[in-house]
């Protein structure tokens, strides 16, 4: 891991990248900090659209409020981070660490969490709609009162996670691992064996103009 930056070394970066992300190649650049380390940074509501932060350790960070739409996050470590009511639209999380991360009231829409790493972490009143969640690890998450819509979830850990009150839909065919070592089971039924109340995906479809 390369050296972390201060406080004021990142703001600086981040307003570079605020003024290319407004003006679309105007006066700084994509904010790239691939590999480095914030550890313990204040972001709280900062707006991270965009930002390419691949395997970055965000670990202990405040991300409260953040806007993470569109952001890289693959391979980040995000154990314990605060990440309470962030925007995390179309964000990329593939083989993030999110151990015991707070997520509680995060949008997750459209977000890709393949091999994603959640063991431990609050999921409590997401949006989940249309994400992606193949090999993700759910040991002892919670995921209560979350909104599922069209939520894939495939080869996805659910040991010991509870899905008290969330409801919505998952999509056909998915399977998630109840036990540890046993094959995978029908994600439906297993998620509201944990509480949920969510029933399989049905696409509406679409209407035919007649000829």
């Amino acid at each position: 891991m390369a050296d972390g930056l201060t406080q004021e070394e990142f703001d600086a970066l981040l307003e570079e990248h605020r003024r290319w992300y407004e003006r679309r190649g105007g006066t700084g650049g994509r904010l790239d900090l691939s590999g480095r380390s914030l550890r313990g940074l204040d972001l709280r509501g900062r707006a991270l659209s965009g930002t390419v932060l691949a395997g970055v350790d965000l670990s202990a960070c405040d991300l409260r409020g953040a806007d993470l739409v569109s952001a890289t996050l693959a391979g980040a470590n995000l154990r314990g981070a605060h990440v309470v009511g962030a925007d995390l639209y179309k964000a990329i999380l593939d083989n993030a660490d999110l151990t015991e991360a707070d997520l509680t009231g995060a949008r997750l829409l459209r977000t890709d969490c393949a091999e994603t790493v959640m063991v431990g972490a609050v999921l409590d009143r997401t949006e989940l709609t249309k994400t992606f969640l193949w090999r993700a690890d759910l040991r002892g998450a919670r995921v209560r009162d979350a909104r599922m819509d069209a939520t894939g979830l495939d080869e996805t850990v659910v040991v010991d996670a509870d899905f008290t009150g969330t409801t919505g839909t998952v999509t056909p065919g998915g399977t998630v691992v109840v036990e540890a070592g046993a094959p995978p089971v029908d994600a439906v039924a297993a998620v509201n064996a944990a509480g949920a109340r969510v029933s399989e995906y049905q696409p509406v479809p679409r209407s035919v103009p007649d000829e």
